[in-house]
């Protein structure tokens, strides 16, 4: 029987949309070998960039859906409230996020991500709509858990986006999505303040449920991978994947890494870190995600489809040694993202609308690579985002790009201990620039991971990456919330009591002054005068200056062992190809 000649008009299958099948082509010419070449060689054409403006509204939800609540939350504890729960509409939202993007990175690979995006774009208008009516925090807290898991799928655009375009276009792929999340990111707390002013804060959460439906519609309309893309070669059916995947890895990570977030949110608030309720789940998670996880992926069956595939990890300085400085990373991004709005109100203002636009020299550090704790980048960080993007092929010798980035990002962070409440312009220059660091060692990171895993576990790649930056700032939250409370615990009375006395203040009023301070009730306090409130009120900006410049000399500990870490990462310029 002759040997039918394929057409050679006929287009390949690459071009189609991404249907529910697994395309059957073998290897080798005319099979998929063939498809992903001419996709990764192509144009750029008007459908790749709809897709990309549909990804880029996609990751916006997820700054806006928490950004905007996190920035008034003191406002919405005041109108629900008041609750000592309610930093755990935060927490829940890092937490939900936290544990969802790795998961779904890698069932994304296997079953393509248009789906994904379709069901975190429902899950964020689900989770906008019960927040926006909620009447008490718990019910606040839930929808903010469901808007987690939405973040935690809607952040795989980056890894998306950067499958649909060539891979020398990646780092300004990543740059111009970066560049289109500014509304959210550098302009979001200003954005929610101005919002309380002029309406409710509940506003917060209908302007996010406006931009999850219009999310929802772009994907559904545009987004359109190609049938290769994040499935695999050999011809199995969904079913089959599926019955393949590797459970008992997912509830190892998932859960373990849950559990351990979960401990590490309670120390300190609302338990003590040495009860048991705190050891516990940390122990019991740590364990589970650090131990038994990375020993199942190792020795369990090859006739499953493994969570973390031991190859990833094979390739140490393109994979493994970036993960780690992302941990250290992570913790750096925890001294900008939560302890620069409380340094603001301590030290140089109290005026909500005035704090929303310091917030434009940090909003808090995430954008692109969202974990836990972090809430978007702020407008330097941006600039460090996008310039380095563009930069990170252009100039190449991207190992020495790595390694300039993050050690300007310790001495950044370090010469913020300089900063005093005299100082606010040093302060804001300080940490600008730091935010433009820790914006660039983001970038460039992701960049060097995705480029160090193989195509089909890009998802992976990338969700590690948030996932490892995301434990790194829940280790942060503690050690540096920990750090402030006690230093500011054990200088309070001395310091302010000091300055006090030395403004003439009498003894037998000492007590309730220092009682009345943080209430602001001292104007009634016996023998107290204009001259000795502000003593006391700048001995208070003091003992907060010391605690400050106590964590920013942490980090520089911190940044040191990123910067040893960024001393061994591979070099990637061959792979920056068309």
């Amino acid at each position: 029987m002759a040997e039918s000649i394929p057409n050679k008009d006929v287009k390949p299958e690459v071009f189609s949309a991404h249907e529910e099948k697994i395309s059957t082509n073998p290897l080798g010419p005319g099979g998929l070998d063939t498809d992903i070449q001419a996709y990764e060689t192509r144009k750029i054409d008007i459908r790749t960039i709809l897709g990309l403006l549909a990804l880029a509204v996609t990751y916006e939800c997820c700054l806006f859906s928490f950004l905007l609540p996190r920035v008034v939350l003191l406002t919405i504890n005041e109108d629900l409230g008041p609750s000592n729960n309610i930093a755990w509409v935060a927490t829940s939202w890092a937490l939900a996020s936290a544990v969802v993007m790795t998961v779904a990175g890698r069932c994304s690979d296997i079953f393509g991500r248009r789906n994904f995006f379709l069901v975190g774009n429902l899950l964020g208008i689900i989770g906008c709509a019960i927040a926006c009516r909620a009447t008490n925090v718990s019910v606040l807290i839930l929808g903010s858990s469901i808007l987690g898991l939405a973040g935690g799928l809607q952040q795989l655009a980056f890894a998306a986006a950067n499958e649909i375009v060539p891979k020398k276009n990646r780092g300004q792929t990543l740059a111009l999505i970066s560049l289109a999340s500014l509304p959210g990111s550098a302009f979001g707390a200003p954005i929610a303040y101005r919002i309380i002013t002029v309406a409710s804060w509940r506003w917060t959460y209908y302007v996010s449920l406006i931009i999850e439906v219009l999310a929802f519609l772009l994907i559904l309309v545009f987004y359109w991978p190609p049938n290769f893309l994040g499935l695999h070669p050999d011809g199995k059916t969904r079913r089959q994947q599926f019955l393949e995947l590797d459970f008992v890895g997912l509830l190892l990570f998932g859960g373990g890494l849950t559990t351990f977030l979960v401990g590490i949110g309670f120390g300190g608030n609302p338990y003590p870190w040495t009860s048991a309720v705190v050891l516990a789940p940390t122990i019991i998670g740590g364990l589970s995600v650090f131990v038994a996880f990375p020993l199942w992926e190792a020795y369990c069956p090859d006739t499953i489809t493994k969570f973390c595939p031991p190859r990833l990890m094979h390739d140490v300085r393109a994979v493994v040694v970036p993960l780690a400085v992302s941990f250290v990373s992570g913790m750096a991004l925890i001294s900008t993202g939560i302890l620069w709005p409380q340094q603001v109100q301590r030290l140089f203002t109290t005026v909500p609308r005035t704090i929303g636009w310091y917030g434009l020299a940090t909003n808090g550090c995430a954008t692109g690579t969202y974990t836990p704790y972090f809430w978007a980048l702020p407008l330097t960080s941006q600039v460090g985002f996008v310039l380095f993007g563009q930069l990170f092929a252009t100039v190449r010798r991207t190992r020495w790009q790595y390694i300039f980035v993050v050690v300007m990002m310790t001495v950044f962070l370090g010469l913020n201990a300089t900063a005093t409440q005299h100082t606010p312009a040093r302060a804001i220059v300080f940490i600008g620039l730091a935010s433009a660091m820790i914006g660039a060692t983001n970038c460039i990171g992701v960049l060097i991971v995705q480029l160090g895993a193989r195509d089909e576990d890009i998802g992976l790649a990338t969700g590690l990456v948030n996932s490892t930056r995301g434990i790194g700032g829940a280790v942060g939250v503690a050690i540096y919330s920990s750090l402030l409370a006690n230093r500011v615990a054990n200088t309070w009375a001395r310091d302010i009591g000091k300055a006090l006395l030395a403004a003439g203040l009498p003894v037998s009023s000492l007590t309730q002054f220092l009682t009345g301070l943080p209430l602001g009730d001292i104007a009634h306090v016996p023998g107290v005068t204009p001259s000795i409130i502000e003593a006391g009120l700048e001995a208070q900006k003091s003992v907060y200056v010391d605690a400050f410049q106590l964590i920013y000399c942490v980090t520089v500990a911190f940044g040191g062992l990123a910067i040893i870490g960024a001393l061994f990462v591979a070099n990637v310029d061959d792979k920056l190809t068309k």
